[in-house]
């Protein structure tokens, strides 16, 4: 186990007047979770302060739990800060060539390169795609639609919708519904013609079908946790 690190004067101020405590607590966390080193033992000082900063009465359990979720230990969290700012440069417009993503981050392309291939191998980067606009296909009608479902035929279900045409997204939740997907049409008629096709799969028992009316935030990239 590493030695206690001090915090850098930014974490400092960001803890407060409790910063020993609170030192004291994030060791704890380190600790438990097995972290070795300085480096991510200062990745979890800061994620600990960025959940603090919206969770003030965050308990320990809380924090570890965030982390496991966030990558199962800090040692398989291996993302540093300029990681971090080539993903969301890519995020923005994955056709960025590497010598404006120097000129951005003020880093040498060789660098840049390295650390793209890097996040690519380890299936940080899954891959590349072009986001499309559908109401500029003429794909005005969009809905997220619970499936209720025979429990013996979830999964045959759930591969059937996931072959139609216009079905987008299919997940197993929780919840009150087995199946949610979302899909798109061109029109009611459209919506109303796939959602039949929908009820008519064997084992669907009840359908839920909620039209999007108006979005309010529609983004197409994950935001960064750290």
């Amino acid at each position: 186990m590493i030695d206690p690190v001090r915090p850098s004067r930014r974490d400092s101020q960001m803890l407060g007047p409790n910063s020993e405590k609170m030192s004291n607590t994030v060791r704890d966390i380190a600790r438990d979770l097995g972290v070795e080193n300085k480096k991510n033992y200062l990745k979890l000082i800061r994620i600990y302060l960025k959940h603090n900063r919206y969770n003030a009465n965050a308990t320990l359990s809380d924090i570890k739990n965030i982390l496991e979720r966030l990558g199962g230990s800090m040692e398989e969290l291996d993302i540093d800060e300029l990681d971090i700012q080539i993903i969301r440069e890519l995020q923005k417009n994955a056709r960025i060539s590497y010598t404006e993503l120097k000129n951005k981050l003020g880093v040498v392309d060789t660098t840049i390169r390295k650390r793209v291939k890097q996040l690519e191998e380890k299936g940080v980067i899954d891959h590349y795609t072009v986001a499309l606009n559908p109401e500029k296909l003429g794909l005005n009608i969009t809905a997220f639609i619970g499936i209720d479902t025979d429990p013996n035929l979830t999964d045959y279900i759930a591969s059937k919708l996931s072959d139609l045409e216009g079905v987008r997204e299919v997940s197993l939740s929780t919840g009150p519904h087995d199946i949610f997907t979302d899909v798109i049409a061109r029109n009611i008629k459209e919506f109303g013609e796939l959602l039949e096709t929908i009820r008519g799969i064997e084992g669907v028992r009840k359908t839920d079908a909620n039209i999007v009316v108006k979005w309010f935030k529609k983004e197409g990239f994950l935001s960064l946790p750290i």
